[in-house]
């Protein structure tokens, strides 16, 4: 059951980012959207969080409390600070990781240059 979870958050997650990825136009400023820089965001790369899995996700920080807290515009370390390292799932234009320790619901957000742009939840 936890598998079809797991597949169907990642499922709705890349169609989102394959959605995202074909709505902008890179030439075009984006008016509506704050400026950050890599320094300003501190997004690990996609080698160093593959290479670097979290050993243990605590369970206690996967709540829908804590998914309610997390907004668009926040960056990759102002969401660790609320539920710990997570999972690199696919990595890319855009970076989805997710929060799935055992026992306890599912968290996927995605992020854009270190920014988050979209969030999910199942099972919380």
């Amino acid at each position: 059951m936890k598998k079809y979870f797991i597949v169907t958050t990642l499922i709705l997650c890349l169609s989102m980012i394959l959605y995202l990825s074909g709505c902008t136009n890179s030439s075009t400023p984006s008016y509506n959207q704050p400026s950050y820089t890599q320094s300003q965001t501190q997004q690990p790369t996609a080698t160093t969080a593959r290479t670097s899995r979290p050993t243990s996700i605590p369970t206690s920080r996967i709540t829908m409390e804590n998914f309610e807290k997390i907004s668009k515009g926040m960056t990759y370390n102002q969401v660790v600070s609320i539920l710990g390292e997570g999972e690199l799932q696919v990595s890319g234009s855009t970076d989805m990781y997710v929060w799935s320790p055992s026992g306890a619901g599912t968290i996927s957000v995605v992020f854009k240059n270190g920014i988050v742009i979209s969030k999910s939840q199942m099972g919380l």
